[in-house]
Formats: structure tokens, sequence, C-alpha cells
């Protein structure tokens, strides 16, 4: 028994040290998104890698549908709902959109709405280049930090906030059903 108790403790230790000294596992390749539409917007002949493997996915409809390698194009109609394609064998953890957003990175696949900043006016589009809406200097302006959250402009569910830090929040729906809304915090200043 004495040697059973001595046991466990040197299996423990050799576990944690095991676990702490193991190698970090390299970060998770994330899917890039490559065509997107809103309900009613065809996306016609969409040319593919066709070494790579994709999924298209429904906004609203859980799961989707995977196929390649060895699809070249796929056919877009105007469907009665939004969609994606998502190049699955593509990493774009550090891949940025080349349009100008703020909110510029791909890595976040939920991501439903673009904040552009301009001289005089901050705009909000949806990702798939609908415009929302625009908030002037002069709107922000009259906003000043209070204790709790402040909406400052919203159209079709994509809200901007002033939050008590003076830092501004966009808040939209997301792309699928049952996944948190898309949110991203920026400084008031990056768009000065």
């Amino acid at each position: 028994m004495k040697y059973l108790g001595r046991l466990v403790i040197v299996t423990t230790l050799l576990l944690t040290l095991f676990t702490v000294l193991a190698p970090a596992r390299p970060a998770m390749a994330l899917p890039c998104v490559i065509a997107s539409g809103d309900a009613g917007v065809a996306g016609g002949l969409i040319r593919l890698d066709p070494t790579h493997r994709y999924r298209l996915g429904f906004v609203g409809i859980p799961g989707g549908s995977s196929f390649g390698p060895g699809v070249p194009f796929i056919f877009i109609p105007a469907l009665p709902f939004g969609w994606q394609i998502v190049d699955l064998s593509t990493d774009c953890n550090n891949t940025a959109f080349p349009d100008g957003r703020l909110n510029k990175y791909i890595r976040d696949t939920n991501q439903t709405a673009a904040i552009y900043c301009l001289p005089s006016r901050i705009e909000i589009y949806t990702t798939t280049g609908k415009f929302l809406f625009r908030v002037t200097r002069g709107e922000l302006n009259r906003f000043t930090p209070k204790a709790t959250a402040q909406l400052i402009k919203q159209k079709n569910g994509v809200r901007l906030y002033m939050l008590s830090t003076g830092e501004l929040q966009l808040n939209a729906p997301p792309l699928e059903k049952g996944k948190p809304d898309y949110t991203f915090i920026f400084n008031n200043r990056d768009c000065a």
C-alpha cells in the first residue's frame, strides 16, 4: 500500500512535468470565407481551386455541405437565405481583407458587418457590401461615456454602441443560427 501511494505521487509528478514541458500545439488553421451573399443575391459561377476542400453553408441553417477536392467551380443561384463558401484548405489566421475595413482580419468567420473609417464619419456595411448606416463625427461627439453602453445607431440588427470606456462596439447578428452575435470593439480615436 505504501508503494502504491508513492507510485501515484510519482506518476502525477511525471504527468505534470510532461504536460508543462510538452511543446505547444501549433495554432489551428482557420478556414477562409471566399465568397458569401445575402438572401436573394446570386453568386453566379464561382471558380474554385480543384485541389482544395470547401464547405457551403447557409445563414440560419445548421450544417452545410462539404465538397472537393476535384471541384473546379460551383454555381450559386439567388437563394431565399444568405450563403457562404469556406475554403477548408487555406489558413486565414493572419490574412486581412484588403478593402480598408477597420475589422480587417479574416480569422473571425462569424463576421457579418464591416466598419470603414472615413475622414468625417464611420460607415457600416454588411460583409456582402450592402450599406447599412453612417455615423458622422458630429453624431459621435454628442455621446460621452456613461456607466452603461449607449446605443448610437442601428439597422437590420446591426448596432453601434458607445461603451463606458469611451470605446465603440459593433454588434451584428451571427452568420449561423445558434452562434453568438459578432462583436468588434474599437477605439473611437481609431477613426479620427
